[in-house]
């Protein structure tokens, strides 16, 4: 992957992470834009989540406690989903 890439999914990161930490009525407005359910926020959150975190140290995107903030906020998205630990 290149830079390029690797700065357009922390960027897809940063977005998320700001649509989880918007008020109900921002997520309703952006879940309806997308006509999709609630699941689908999590889901978008993971897929640019920690797993990408060795891209993001290799082109200095992240540091140590960015990762332990990503992964404080997998760990609520993901209670009571177990089948979804490989996120």
């Amino acid at each position: 992957m290149t830079v390029i890439q690797a700065q357009n999914c922390f960027e897809r990161l940063v977005e998320q992470t700001h649509i989880l930490a918007s008020p109900a009525n921002v997520q309703s407005e952006f879940l309806n834009s997308l006509d999709t359910g609630a699941d689908e926020m999590r889901m978008r959150f993971l897929d640019v989540g920690s797993f990408l975190f060795p891209l993001y140290r290799e082109y200095r995107l992240v540091d140590d406690l960015d990762e332990a903030a990503v992964l404080a906020i997998e760990g609520h998205l993901n209670v009571g989903n177990g089948d979804l630990d490989h996120y």
